[in-house]
């Protein structure tokens, strides 16, 4: 079953994002058979992200909350 997780950034956490970014990227990638598609929510393409989806492949809703913690 698919799901989709949206994320909302908190307001000013720009450079917070930017500094975790690599780190966030090779965990996506140890995930990268369940989490399908990951990426940023903008409100056009070139402002900063507002927050992110992501595209999970999962048996059961359990299995995308796992992926939460």
């Amino acid at each position: 079953m698919l799901f989709a997780v949206r994320f909302h950034d908190k307001p000013n956490q720009s450079a917070l994002r930017t500094t975790h970014f690599d780190a966030h990227i090779d965990w996506l990638r140890l995930y990268r058979e369940k989490i399908l598609a990951a990426g940023s929510l903008r409100s056009d393409p070139e402002a900063a992200p507002v927050g992110g989806l992501w595209i999970v492949q999962a048996a059961h809703k359990e299995e995308v909350e796992e992926l939460l913690r």
